[in-house]
C-alpha cells in the first residue's frame, strides 16, 4: 500500500513539474511584451454625481455632458468588459495544452472482471503534449493583438459617441439661439403693430397695415412654438445619452468660447491650408515649405494614430502571428511525453513505464491548407488597412471641404447680407414711423432681417458642426475622457 501510495504522488509530482512550465513560458512571453492588463489598466466605470444633476439643471455645458455621457454610456460598458476579456485570454492562449491522466489495466479476467487482484498490471499514468516551439508565443502574440483591436474599437466608439453628443448640443444651441432671434423680432413686430393702430386711430394710417403686422406677429408665434419643440426634442436626446429621463431639467446651453464665430480662422489640431496657398508670394520660401513639410508630417502622425487604423494594424499583426503558427504547424510534429506507474498484483511487483510520440504533419493536407487560409487572412488584412486609410483620407478632405464653405458662407452673411438687412429694416422703421410708406414694406423688412439674422446663426453653427467632424477625422480625443 505504501508503494502505492508513493506511486500516486510520484505521478501528481510529475504532473505539477510537466504543466509548471506552460504557464510560467505565458507569464514570460507576457512580461517581454509589455503585459498590457498592467501597462494600461482601464478605468472603473465613473457614475454621474448629485452635482452633476444640479450642475446640468443650471447650465448645459458640452464638456460636462460628453463626461457624463462616457461615464454612462451601456455601449462603452460593454466594450470595457469585452476588452478585459480579451486581456484574460492571452495567458491561455499562450499555455501547454491540459495534461492528461489516464488509468488502465491489463489482462483481468473475463470470467471475474472485478477482480483487479488478478490482472496483470494495473497502470496509472500521465501525458503532456508539448506544441511546435514558437506557436505558444504565436497564439500569445495573436491574442494580444485581439485584445488591441478591441482597444481600438472601444476608442473609436468614444470618438464617435463624442461627435454625436458635440452635434446634438449645437442643435440645442441652434433652436436657442433661434428663440432669441423670434423673441426680438416678436418684441420689435408688437412695437409696429402698436404703432400701426395708433396711426390708424389717427386716421394716418389703413385698416390693412394693422391686420398685416398682427398676421406677422401671429406667423412669429407660430414659429416659436416649432422652434420651441425643436429644443425641448434635442433636450431629450441628450437627456438620454446621459442616461437620464427625456423631460429631465437642462439648463440653458452655454455657448463655448469662440463657438463658430469669424474669426476662428485656424483649427487648433490641423491649421489653415489657406495660409500656404502661394509660398512663393512672400519672403522666407523654403523657411514655409519646412514649416509645411513638417505640418504635413505632424498630420499624418494624427491621422495615424486615429484608433480605426490602429485597429487594422492590429489586425495584420494578429494574422501575422496566425500565419506563424500554421507555418510552424505544418514544418515541425507535436510531442506528447508520458510517465505510467505500473503494479503487477500477481507479481506483487511495481514498476514504471515512459513513452514518446511525435505527429506527422508532412503526411497532412490539413496544415497546408491552413497555412494558405492564413496567408489569404493576412492579404485581406493589409488590403483592409489601404481602404481604411483611404477613407480616412477622404474624410479629413470632406471636413475640410465643409469647413471652408461654412466659413466663407458666414463671412457673406455676416458683412454683407446682415448689415445691409440691418440697413433696411432701419430705414423701414424710420419711414413707418414718419408716417410714410405702408406696412407691407415694414413687414418685408422685418422678414428679411429675421432670415438674414437666422441664417447667420445657422451658418455659425454649421460650421461649428464642420469643426466637430473636422475633429473626428483628425481623431482628436473627446473632452473629459481618454480615448
Amino acid at each position: 500500500m505504501l508503494q502505492w501510495s508513493s506511486g500516486v504522488l510520484l505521478i501528481s509530482l510529475l504532473t505539477g513539474c510537466v504543466a509548471g512550465p506552460g504557464r510560467l513560458d505565458g507569464d514570460r512571453f507576457l512580461r517581454d511584451t509589455s503585459d498590457e492588463r498592467t501597462a494600461a489598466p482601464l478605468p472603473a466605470p465613473a457614475r454621474p454625481s448629485a452635482a452633476d444633476e444640479v450642475g446640468l439643471a443650471a447650465a448645459a455645458r458640452v464638456e460636462d455632458i460628453v463626461r457624463v455621457v462616457l461615464a454612462q454610456s451601456p455601449d462603452l460598458a460593454e466594450i470595457e468588459s469585452r476588452v478585459r476579456a480579451a486581456l484574460e485570454r492571452v495567458p491561455a492562449a499562450g499555455a501547454l495544452p491540459d495534461p492528461e491522466l489516464k488509468a488502465e489495466q491489463w489482462a483481468t479476467p473475463l470470467t471475474r472482471p472485478y477482480r483487479l487482484d488478478q490482472a496483470e498490471t494495473l497502470m496509472l499514468g500521465v501525458r503532456q503534449s508539448f506544441p511546435v516551439p514558437g506557436t505558444r508565443a504565436a497564439r500569445a502574440r495573436a491574442a494580444v493583438e485581439d485584445a488591441a483591436m478591441v482597444r481600438a474599437d472601444l476608442a473609436t466608439r468614444k470618438l464617435d459617441l463624442a461627435a454625436q453628443v458635440r452635434r446634438a448640443f449645437l442643435e440645442y444651441l441652434l433652436s436657442q439661439r433661434e428663440l432669441a432671434v423670434h423673441e426680438q423680432h416678436v418684441e420689435l413686430t408688437s412695437q409696429l403693430g402698436e404703432l400701426a393702430r395708433a396711426r390708424y386711430a389717427a386716421a394716418r394710417g389703413t385698416q390693412q397695415d394693422v391686420l398685416r403686422l398682427a398676421l406677422e406677429l401671429a406667423r412669429l408665434h407660430g414659429d416659436l412654438i416649432a422652434v420651441e419643440q425643436r429644443k425641448r426634442s434635442s433636450a431629450a436626446l441628450l437627456n438620454a445619452l446621459m442616461g437620464r429621463a427625456p423631460d429631465a431639467a437642462l439648463g440653458p446651453a452655454v455657448e463655448p468660447a469662440g463657438l463658430g464665430r469669424e474669426d476662428q480662422v485656424k483649427h487648433p489640431e490641423h491649421g489653415d491650408h489657406a495660409e500656404h496657398a502661394d509660398p512663393d508670394a512672400a519672403p522666407g520660401k523654403a523657411a514655409s515649405a519646412a514649416a509645411s513639410a513638417a505640418a504635413s508630417a505632424a498630420l499624418a502622425g494624427r491621422l495615424g494614430a486615429r484608433p480605426e487604423l490602429a485597429r487594422a494594424r492590429h489586425a495584420i499583426a494578429r494574422s501575422s502571428a496566425e500565419l506563424s503558427a500554421a507555418r510552424s504547424a505544418a514544418k515541425w510534429p507535436t510531442f506528447m511525453v508520458g510517465v505510467d506507474y505500473m503494479y503487477m498484483p500477481l507479481m506483487g511487483e511495481h514498476g514504471y513505464g515512459a513513452m514518446l510520440s511525435m505527429s506527422l504533419p508532412w503526411l497532412s493536407s490539413r496544415h497546408r491548407d491552413e497555412v494558405r487560409a492564413a496567408e489569404h487572412s493576412a492579404a485581406a488584412e493589409a488590403a483592409a488597412l489601404r481602404a481604411e486609410a483611404a477613407r480616412v483620407r477622404f474624410e479629413l478632405a470632406d471636413a475640410e471641404t465643409r469647413v471652408s464653405a461654412a466659413r466663407e458662407a458666414m463671412a457673406l452673411l455676416q458683412h454683407d447680407l446682415a448689415p445691409q438687412a440691418a440697413q433696411a429694416l432701419e430705414a423701414a422703421e424710420v419711414s413707418f414711423g414718419a408716417g410714410q410708406g405702408d406696412a407691407l414694406a415694414v413687414v418685408d423688412a422685418v422678414r428679411t432681417s429675421r432670415d438674414v439674422t437666422l441664417e447667420l446663426e445657422r451658418s455659425r453653427i454649421r460650421l461649428a458642426a464642420a469643426l466637430v467632424d473636422l475633429d473626428r477625422a483628425l481623431g482628436t480625443p473627446p473632452q473629459g475622457a481618454t480615448p
